[in-house]
């Protein structure tokens, strides 16, 4: 495991389902992941390749690159179900064009994640400061973390 790894993005890299993964591990979409640690693959998973990491920026800092458009969407898609990639999205899209930098005076990243409202269980995702959510990949996991934990799409007003 590395750094920006999500349990979804570990399940389809090992070709399981996330919810078989979760139970291999006694997790859930909550449970942090930490990179450098191991975790268990459920029974006929493939071993995972190791994918080069998103972005090298340090956690608390805004990303030191840009991502263009087609980056953005990859991440989006990797980080998100396949049921729910098409809807992700457009929330993403419609909360920041799909610039993970995009902030204002409550919000950060591409699907504009409010820190204050959500930073004391953000921490236990490995996320302690808010420009850590102009990572797109931290902020499509943490975007994902909220809709499970919020039971849908609810926090974007859907």
């Amino acid at each position: 495991m590395q750094a920006g790894d999500g349990w979804t993005v570990i399940a389809k890299r090992a070709k399981v389902k996330v919810s078989a993964l979760y139970k291999a591990n006694g997790a859930n979409a909550s449970t942090p992941l930490y990179a450098g640690r191991s975790i268990c693959l459920p029974q006929g998973a493939s071993a995972p390749t190791t994918a080069p990491a998103p972005t090298t920026a340090p956690a608390t800092t805004v990303p030191a690159r840009t991502y263009t458009r087609a980056e953005v969407e990859a991440i989006i898609r990797a980080v998100w179900p396949d049921d729910q990639e098409e809807k992700a999205l457009a929330i993403a899209w419609r909360e920041s064009n799909h610039k993970p930098t995009a902030r204002n005076w409550c919000c950060h990243g591409l699907f504009q994640i409010h820190w204050n409202a959500h930073k004391s269980w953000l921490s236990g995702i490995g996320v302690t400061d808010s420009s850590q959510l102009l990572d797109p990949l931290v902020n499509a996991n943490a975007a994902l973390a909220l809709y499970n934990r919020s039971g849908g799409w609810g926090p974007w007003g859907g």
